[in-house]
């Protein structure tokens, strides 16, 4: 999440899409032939995410999905359903991206096992974690 965005010096708001993890910024109507300068500041400390991210967020998203067209009665367990709404959850509480990436970094790591405790048969969770890697 940025820390600041800046159009031409001046401080613009700003929306954050966690679902993609990127920056929308509305520029008014302008004279196309002016350019403008967008200056995207993030913190030093910003968690990384141009590492896979949004491809593992997809993945879990198509995975849910699939697992609940196959077999509408299964229930997600915590890890699993937060795990599968992060990107919505970012865009709603951005303040909150790093805690609930580091969440889903675990849970991803650990995905077998939070399948399993889900009540997922072992073999239906191999599919879901070979598809999801």
């Amino acid at each position: 999440m940025p820390a600041s965005v800046q159009i031409d010096g001046a401080e613009t708001a700003y929306t954050y899409d966690g679902n993609n993890l990127s920056v929308l910024i509305d520029i008014a109507d302008t004279d196309c032939a002016k350019e403008k300068t967008v200056t995207i500041a993030f913190p030093k400390n910003a968690t990384p995410v141009a590492d896979g991210l949004i491809g593992k967020f997809r993945h879990i998203q198509q995975g849910c999905i699939a697992l609940k067209n196959s077999n509408p009665g299964f229930v997600f367990n915590e890890q699993l359903g937060t795990m599968e709404s992060t990107g919505v959850a970012i865009s709603y509480a951005p303040q909150e991206a790093e805690q609930r990436i580091e969440a889903f970094r675990h849970n991803y790591a650990n995905l077998k096992q939070v399948l399993l405790e889900s009540g997922m048969a072992e073999a239906e969770a191999d599919k879901f974690v070979q598809k999801a890697y």
